[in-house]
């Protein structure tokens, strides 16, 4: 599939002292990742696959949020001395400067995201729409059908196994 990615990797169920498990994931660049383990349960295999979805900043507001305050900060800290009427930079000036307009800009970004999509960080991280759910779907159901070519590859009978019956696919309320 294009822009899909898969390596190995072990998974923790938490924090450093948790279970670890090596798990194959396979990756799309929407934030989407699919853990498919594969293991012994006795002396049966076990596979299993689940889809997680992890949020994926929208860089293009957050630099440009930052851009806009450093450029606004700079030229406050470069504003020019009443007394004199010369101008001169204060470095401390255009941090604090900076650091309070990114908090304000922030601010209002997250107060447009609650109430425009209900979500105050909804301008902050990229959100899904159909075309990334259905690349989503396909992904998983290729993941699902190697799985399945796999086993039968190696001899398991399909008959025997106790298959997923229901996909979702980008969204929480969209079954395949």
């Amino acid at each position: 599939m294009p822009n899909v990615t898969h390596e190995a990797s072990m998974l923790t169920t938490g924090g450093l002292m948790g279970k670890q498990r090596q798990y194959l994931l396979v990756h799309t660049p929407t934030g989407a990742a699919v853990a498919v383990y594969i293991g012994q349960f006795g002396r049966d295999p076990y596979l299993a696959w689940d889809l997680f979805i992890r949020p994926v900043v929208n860089w293009v507001i957050v630099g440009g949020t930052a851009g806009l305050a450093a450029l606004l900060g700079l030229m406050g800290s470069c504003a020019p001395n009443s007394f004199t009427g010369r101008s001169s930079f204060s470095l401390g000036g255009w941090i604090v400067g900076t650091v309070g307009l990114a908090i304000l800009f922030a601010f209002i970004i997250a107060a447009a995201g609650a109430f425009l999509r209900r979500n105050p960080l909804a301008f902050f991280f990229k959100q899904l729409d159909f075309f990334d759910a259905d690349d989503i779907s396909a992904m998983s159901l290729a993941v699902h059908k190697s799985l399945l070519q796999a086993a039968d590859a190696v001899g398991i009978d399909m008959q025997l196994l106790r298959t997923k019956q229901q996909f979702q696919g980008g969204r929480r309320d969209r079954l395949i």
